[in-house]
């Protein structure tokens, strides 16, 4: 006799395919998750960098920033906000007091805006070229420079007794003096090839043509270069450059620009000025009380006082005299 099939195994065929169902469904949606979580770390963030003011937007990626006081050129999309650019200005305002050139100037300070590129803000240092760094030591090689709290290279600043040549502190070329300010020094060809960050390095040196392989490069570049020329404007002519810097020496005295020196001659002459009127107006006073307990308790003071006793009390009879 043919055989066949019970009842009990007609209806688990029905089952078993319900749960194949249920765990297609379940791993399609896991791989969903997961592509969505990968898709999201994608996104670059950013992150403190050491030795500089923490990000307000670290772990967040590069954002549209208000209220930078400097590097402007970056705002529409940058990790840095009003701290980070404080401490730029700090170091230009460094060079501007220490009379650098403005070749310099212009260089380093595209250096130190370079945190604010929103390829850098994303990185742990600033990948910096190391065809940049070159054209930077080329520019800065005359100029004195010091060491910060960390012990990084920094402008000398008007706080530090002693300042040295670049060329005489670092041998090494414009290698060594990006690494000893804290960046990272890679090639352009090398950052393509990792594929770090779309292959960006910063090229951005106001003396630099554009090189770097990564996208948006050029702009950068521009951008940077804007920066240089708004703060070699605002330094204002350098005609007595080479007057200044020859008078400078390995040793350097503390004290600010020309300009904070009369500033404070004139606000110290005015507060000396403030100080007299003060202390004149206090003896007045105090002269005028005591010239008049002197006159009350004169003679001729005792008299007169007696009568305007005598003409009041004269008065208050009088007057005491039509109410009744």
């Amino acid at each position: 006799m043919p055989k066949t099939l019970s009842s009990g195994s007609g209806s688990a065929a029905p089952a078993q395919w319900a749960s194949v169902s249920l765990l297609l469904k379940c791993a399609l949606l896991a791989t969903s998750a997961a592509l969505a979580t990968s898709a999201s770390s994608v996104v670059p963030k950013c992150m403190s960098h050491e030795g500089l003011p923490d990000f307000l937007a670290a772990g967040t990626p590069p954002q549209r920033a208000r209220g930078l006081t400097f590097c402007q050129e970056y705002k529409s999309a940058t990790c840095c906000d009003k701290g980070t650019t404080d401490h730029v200005r700090r170091v230009v305002f460094n060079m501007q007091s220490n009379q650098f050139g403005a070749r310099c100037r212009d260089a380093w300070t595209a250096l130190e805006c370079s945190i604010c590129d929103p390829r850098a803000g994303v990185l742990p240092k600033t990948a910096v070229c190391a065809s940049t760094c070159d054209t930077l030591y080329d520019a800065c090689a005359e100029e004195y420079f010091a060491e910060d709290a960390m012990q990084r290279l920094t402008p000398c600043r008007p706080s530090d007794t002693i300042c040295t040549k670049l060329r005489e502190w670092l041998t090494g070329g414009g290698e060594a003096m990006c690494k000893a300010a804290g960046y990272e020094v890679v090639s352009a060809a090398a950052a393509a090839a990792a594929g770090a960050v779309g292959g960006w390095c910063f090229e951005g040196s106001a003396d630099a043509a554009p090189t770097g392989s990564g996208k948006g490069g050029s702009d950068t570049s521009s951008s940077s270069k804007k920066s240089g020329s708004s703060t070699s404007a605002s330094a204002g002519k350098d005609g007595k450059e080479k007057t200044a810097k020859a008078g400078k020496g390995k040793k350097k005295g503390k004290g600010g620009s020309k300009k904070d020196a009369d500033d404070f001659k004139q606000a110290e002459a005015w507060m000396k000025r403030m100080y007299i009127v003060f202390f004149v107006g206090l003896l007045a006073h105090f002269g005028s009380k005591a010239l008049g307990r002197y006159l009350r308790s004169s003679p001729v003071g005792a008299a007169r006082n007696s009568a305007r006793l005598a003409a009041e009390n004269r008065a208050r009879r009088s007057n005491a005299d039509l109410y009744l």
